[in-house]
């Protein structure tokens, strides 16, 4: 799927909150993984905050761990100096019970190196977010539903524009 026809199906799909107050609030509906790392490059700052949440095993079971890899740089990439990133990961207990739903996903999921424990310290150490805060771990009857909530902060200012 070329992914300038995926971000235009998205632009159609936008739905602008009717509030006066909200008008700068933007839902956006599509395939937010881009085919290749070198596209994260184009991506400009246009987003406060971003939310990812209860996805990332999505991503990962159908584009691997490049694929999350990418996703989450491009999410940097679209913060604004001082944007927040919600995140949600599932427990890695989750993908099991789901990596049998396409050959796909069972190929991505065997050849995973890249698990949910790792997320934190990579999105931190390797994609450059400067704050990390557990915003709640949310109480729920069945464990596998029990998943930290993270907000990441984007540097007011990136070192790239420091210097």
């Amino acid at each position: 799927v070329n992914s300038n026809i995926v971000l235009e199906e998205s632009k159609e799909l936008e739905l602008r909150a009717s509030n006066p107050t909200l008008k700068n609030l933007i839902f956006v509906s599509g395939n937010y993984v881009l085919e290749e790392d070198s596209m994260v490059e184009k991506e400009k700052p246009k987003f406060d905050v971003i939310t990812c949440l209860n996805v990332t095993k999505w991503i990962q079971l159908n584009f691997g761990d490049a694929g999350l890899k990418r996703s989450f740089r491009r999410m940097f990439a679209q913060l604004r100096p001082g944007g927040v990133l919600y995140l949600e990961t599932q427990q890695f207990s989750s993908y099991d019970r789901n990596k049998n739903m396409s050959c796909q996903t069972l190929k991505n999921y065997k050849n995973m190196k890249f698990f949910p424990r790792s997320f934190l310290e990579f999105l931190l150490q390797d994609v450059g977010f400067s704050k990390l805060v557990v915003i709640s771990t949310p109480s729920h009857l069945t464990n596998v539903f029990r998943t930290n909530i993270y907000k990441f902060t984007k540097a007011e200012q990136t070192s790239a524009a420091s210097k």
